[in-house]
C-alpha cells in the first residue's frame, strides 16, 4: 500500500524549533512521518546510520521544547 506521500531528502521543519515536543510529534505523525524524540542531555541515545526519509529526529531540551531544526533521514 502506497501512502502517496513524497518523502524528499533533507526536508526540514524550522517552524518547530521552540515548539512543545508532543505537539511536534503529533504534527509529524499526521504528516506520515516517524518522529523520534532525543533528549539533548542524554548521551545514551543516538541517531541511526541508515537513511530513512520517513524518520525525523526531534532533539528536545530540558523543557521538552524542540532545540534543533528537525530534518528527515
Amino acid at each position: 500500500m502506497h501512502s502517496g506521500i513524497n518523502y524528499e531528502e533533507g526536508k526540514t521543519w524550522p517552524e518547530l524549533v521552540g515548539a512543545n515536543s508532543q505537539q511536534a510529534v503529533e504534527l509529524l505523525l499526521r504528516q506520515g512521518y516517524e518522529p523520534i524524540v532525543i533528549k539533548e542531555d542524554d548521551d545514551r541515545q543516538s541517531t541511526a546510520n541508515n537513511m530513512n526519509l520517513k524518520r525525523v529526529y526531534l532533539f528536545v531540551d530540558e523543557h521538552n521544547r524542540i532545540s534543533r531544526e528537525p530534518i528527515n533521514g
